[in-house]
Order: C-alpha cells, then sequence, then structure tokens
C-alpha cells in the first residue's frame, strides 16, 4: 500500500520526466545529485553550466550561484576551459558516453588528477541538449603510482636509476637507435680507493661519496642522456645519439669535475675510472637489441678495467677514459 502510494507521485510518462528533470521545481533531481559523492555538473552545448550538485563546489571553490549561468571561462584558466570545449566538441561529433583523464586546475590554483565520464542529454525533439558529467578524483592515486614508480626505479642511496632501471633505459635507446640508424655511446665509471675509504673511515663516509659522485653525474648530464648506478661502486651513464669523439670527450669533463667537485672533498685518495663504448648504426646492423646490449656493456666495462689497470695512463696525468 504505501509503495503504490509512493509511485503515484512519480511521472510515467518521457514528457513529465523531461520536465521534472529541466524544472526541478521541488528540488528532487538537485536533492538526488548532492547526495553523490563524486563531483557532478551539467552543461548546455555551448558550455554553460546549468546545475551541478555540492561535491562539485566544494572541488572547485565556488557556490552553486557562482557557478550556474557561467561559461567553462569563468570557472577554469583559459588553456583548460578551451581543453574541455574540446572534448565537447569531439562528444558532439560522436555522440553518447566519453571517458578520459586530464589534469585539473581550478580558478584559486588547485590542481587535481581526474577521470571525467560524460554522456550527451537529448531535449524532447530528440536533439542534443547538453551533457552531463562526473569526474573521479585521482589526485592521490597518482601521487601514490608516483612514489611506487620511484621507489621501483631509483636507487635508494642515490637516487638516481637503479640497475634494472637504467638496463630498461638502455634497452629502450638501442630499439630506437636501431629504428633511426643513429649512433649510441655510453659510459662505465667505477670508483678507485672506494674499498680503502670504507675500511679506513667507514661505510657513511663511503655512502656520502656514493651520494657525491651521482649527484655530480646528475649535475653534468646532458638532458638526453641517463644516469644509472649498476651496483656497488660502478655508475653507468647512457649517451643517446652520441658520436664516440663527442662521447670522449664528456667522459674527459666528467672525470674533471668529479676530480674538482667531489674526490677532493674526502680524507683518502679516490678516483674514478671510466670506459667509453660507442656504436655506429653501421656495426649495429644485423643485430639483434639484445646482442648490442651484451656488445655496449662488454666494451665498457673491458675499456673501463684497462685504464684501471694501466697505470702509466694515470702517471702521466692523462684523463682515465678509454674508447673500444
Amino acid at each position: 500500500m504505501l509503495t503504490s502510494k509512493l509511485l503515484k507521485g512519480i511521472p510515467h510518462n518521457h514528457d513529465d520526466i523531461y520536465a521534472l528533470l529541466t524544472n526541478d521545481s521541488g528540488g528532487f533531481i538537485q536533492a538526488i545529485l548532492d547526495c553523490i559523492p563524486m563531483p557532478v555538473f551539467y552543461r548546455c552545448i555551448n558550455g554553460i553550466y546549468l546545475g551541478c550538485n555540492q561535491a562539485f563546489c566544494t572541488v572547485i571553490g565556488m557556490e552553486k550561484d557562482q557557478i550556474i549561468g557561467q561559461d567553462l571561462f569563468h570557472i577554469f584558466p583559459e588553456e583548460q576551459a578551451k581543453a574541455y570545449l574540446e572534448h565537447d566538441a569531439q562528444l558532439l561529433a560522436s555522440p553518447g558516453r566519453s571517458v578520459y583523464e586530464s589534469e585539473m586546475e581550478t580558478i584559486d590554483k588547485r590542481k587535481y588528477f581526474v577521470r571525467f565520464h560524460k554522456v550527451t542529454f537529448n531535449d524532447q525533439t530528440g536533439n542534443i541538449a547538453g551533457f552531463l558529467g562526473m569526474f573521479e578524483n585521482l589526485t592521490e592515486q597518482k601521487k601514490m603510482e608516483k612514489e611506487l614508480h620511484r621507489l621501483a626505479t631509483r636507487d635508494h642511496l642515490t637516487q638516481i636509476y637503479n640497475r634494472r632501471a637504467i638496463e630498461n633505459i638502455l634497452e629502450e635507446e638501442i630499439q630506437l637507435s636501431l629504428k633511426y640508424h643513429r649512433t649510441m655511446s655510453m659510459i662505465m665509471l667505477d670508483l678507485d680507493g672506494f674499498k680503502q675509504l670504507n675500511d679506513s673511515h667507514g661505510h657513511q663516509v663511503g655512502d656520502k661519496l656514493l651520494q657525491c659522485v651521482a649527484s655530480e653525474l646528475m649535475n653534468q648530464r646532458r638532458l638526453t642522456d641517463f644516469v644509472g648506478r649498476f651496483g656497488g661502486d660502478e655508475f653507468i651513464i647512457v649517451l643517446p645519439h652520441t658520436e664516440q669523439q663527442a662521447a670522449q670527450e664528456y667522459a674527459d669533463e666528467l672525470h674533471f669535475q668529479l676530480a674538482q667537485n667531489c674526490f677532493s672533498a674526502f680524507p683518502s685518495k679516490v678516483g674514478a675510472s671510466l670506459g667509453v663504448a660507442c656504436m655506429s648504426s653501421a656495426q649495429m646492423k644485423g643485430k639483434s637489441a639484445a646482442q648490442i646490449f651484451d656488445e655496449l656493456l662488454a666494451k665498457a666495462d673491458s675499456a673501463m678495467y684497462r685504464v684501471k689497470h694501466d697505470h702509466k695512463l694515470k702517471l702521466t696525468g692523462v684523463c682515465p677514459c678509454s674508447t673500444t
């Protein structure tokens, strides 16, 4: 009985339902919207806001009467408003549902990362009248994903790429070199005197040296380069699209800067041996990415150890770098 009485007040005719949605004189639709925890809005096809819920107001930082009747440019910064209008145009061209992720900045400069869900709705004549949308706030989720990615790819002590990450980057750059027929180079760096420093002054001092070297390598790198800790006191610098001569000169400069800005600050005699490896597109021809990967690492490693054990290089003051 109670159910049948309640149902008597609910319209069953489509025209009556449309009138309820558009007029909402009793505030029924607004009450439903305000019960939804996700921000909800609806706009006409020219971007004017027709309504929204309280969650939308909270995120945007404006009251309903400041939003309704205003266009996108009143609510969001200009570039963002233009981007939303472009998405609206795409949805108009292909009516239905659209889901996409986007950064969102409010007028008061608060920033969010959100996932929009938007649909078109029609008027009584069947023509598209506007857009109904809601969005999920993914800001905290994205922060967590970013932090997990950092933990998975960064060396915990030096905060540069760890071995797995730098190997993945090297593989990707090899693929690009094969695709675009580019030369690529890499530098393998191993510290000299590191064990003696650890034994004489403790691991905390050794850790500071590793951090200092990593910091200097990052300071000296070019925008296109990648720096990683390969393990222990070994580091790798990946140099995409770099010829042998340029790689050698870069390694020479690295060694000089490390000596000036890093090694001189430590109590024991420390230094670095650097090995440079380079492969041209002609040398890569006919080889798989895996073969090139192994060959580059082997060449750089061999060059580095040849320098490390060639006392003449160090006695004559020649920069301990070598190409192979």
